[in-house]
């Protein structure tokens, strides 16, 4: 007996009401619903036995259906009177003889049948690059910056600064207290935003008391010691931490969001690496060429070293380094400009959604190691 037939004051508090004709699927449409209570429970019973393979042909027996209108054996009872093996076998015990008398060959056949099943399925699914297989050894390792809320924003060489380090204010008191003395870089010239790029390591950077705050990304006023009113800002609590100062407009913080935009960051390997061919990487210059459609973008970390390979912070230590060396080498030119090139997949954008980017490192670390295995693997074959 059903718990709604004894308890019918029950049914309206129930979800689905009368559970025993109402669909079980909560987001199932009206005609699905009616569909559900039309068919009887006989109906759905008759449905899955019509449904049964024939069983297998007993000795001295003909093959009948499990599905047919009599039952099992009806149109052949006559013929097996005989032995008394029908009269002898309850109707629940109808599948036991099948079961014995499928045999080895049966099996077989069943066998070979799942195993063709695999082998299709195989020969259709992805296969790694040899280049990447070394990468799907350890399933626990984690490659890449990881998730954009842990990505390093590149303020300073020294440590590092994260989204969750940048504190909102609308007043420069809330910010610093009176007497703070921070070193801070100059603004940016109007050359700088005009070509692009971060120009950090070209600014220079002084120590004095906060009286104003600019933007370092734009140089937008923001707001004045003295001065009521104001905008709202974000300030680096880790940079004042270490004696420094970074602060950030609204909008430029929403572009510091936007940076993760189409990067996985998922646990576990990048679907390049099951899906895609190493050599199918296109080496790019600059973002304005990978992404044209995407101006926006301005910082790029390898999905495999997790390294900055463009953006803020990804010269600042290289810069100081071979600052007395010239492209020349004289130490003619104070700076060297070096090229932040990277490969990028032309798939994985359109096929999945995601970004793939590689340092130049990495991709002719991972282009000589899959040479390699093609080598080996020729020998193998001349062999």
């Amino acid at each position: 007996e059903n718990f709604f037939d004894a308890h019918p004051e029950r049914i309206p508090l129930s979800r689905y009401g009368d559970l025993s004709t109402r669909s079980h699927n909560a987001l199932a449409g009206p005609s699905q619903t009616r569909m559900m209570k039309s068919m009887s429970v006989d109906a759905i019973n008759l449905k899955v036995k019509s449904q049964l393979l024939p069983q297998i042909k007993q000795p001295g027996m003909s093959v009948t259906w499990a599905g047919s209108a009599g039952g099992f054996g009806a149109g052949d009872s006559k013929k097996n009177t005989g032995n008394g093996w029908n009269r002898s076998m309850r109707s629940d015990e109808w599948s036991r003889p099948a079961v014995r008398a499928t045999g080895s060959r049966h099996g077989a056949s069943q066998r070979n049948r799942t195993g063709k099943s695999l082998t299709w399925l195989a020969a259709d699914s992805p296969k790694p690059d040899v280049a990447y297989e070394h990468l799907l050894e350890d399933e626990e390792a984690s490659y890449g910056a990881g998730p954009p809320s842990l990505w390093p924003l590149g303020h300073e060489a020294e440590y590092v600064c994260r989204l969750g380090d940048l504190v909102l204010c609308s007043r420069l008191r809330e910010a610093y207290e009176v007497g703070f003395r921070g070193k801070k870089r100059d603004k940016p010239s109007a050359t700088e935003l005009l070509l692009g790029g971060t120009g950090d390591a070209l600014r220079v950077r002084r120590t004095a008391k906060v009286e104003t705050i600019s933007c370092d990304i734009c140089g937008f006023h923001l707001a004045d010691a003295d001065k009521p009113g104001g905008c709202f800002f974000y300030y680096c609590k880790r940079c004042k931490r270490s004696g420094r100062r970074f602060e950030l407009c609204m909008a430029c913080h929403g572009l510091e969001i936007l940076q993760g935009e189409g990067k996985y960051s998922g646990r576990g390997l990048h679907p390049h690496f099951l899906r895609c061919q190493h050599r199918t990487l296109i080496r790019r210059q600059n973002l304005e060429n990978a992404y044209p459609s995407s101006p926006h973008l301005q910082r790029v970390f390898c999905d495999l070293c997790g390294h900055t390979v463009v953006g803020r912070g990804a010269n600042d230590a290289a810069t100081r380094a071979m600052s007395a060396v010239g492209a020349s080498g004289d130490g003619s030119s104070k700076y060297l400009s070096l090229p932040n090139e990277f490969y990028i997949c032309p798939r994985c954008p359109d096929e999945r959604g995601l970004r793939f980017e590689l340092c130049e490192h990495c991709a002719t670390t991972l282009m000589e190691r899959g040479r390699g295995i093609h080598r080996l693997q020729g020998l193998e074959t001349c062999m």
